[in-house]
């Protein structure tokens, strides 16, 4: 049982970790997007290919 809790809150804490970086990437995008739409463009292409 215990070890059933302790993954859960691991999950939990992974979760809201990827969810703050999302947050973060969200905002570094729409800054770039702002001050370099061109830069924008390319890291898009290079994530894409």
């Amino acid at each position: 049982m215990a070890l059933t809790s302790l993954s859960t809150t691991q999950l939990k804490i992974d979760f809201a970790f990827s969810l703050k970086q999302m947050q973060v990437l969200a905002w570094t995008w729409m800054i770039i997007s702002r001050v370099n739409p061109s830069l924008l463009l390319e890291i898009t292409t290079f994530l894409v290919i």
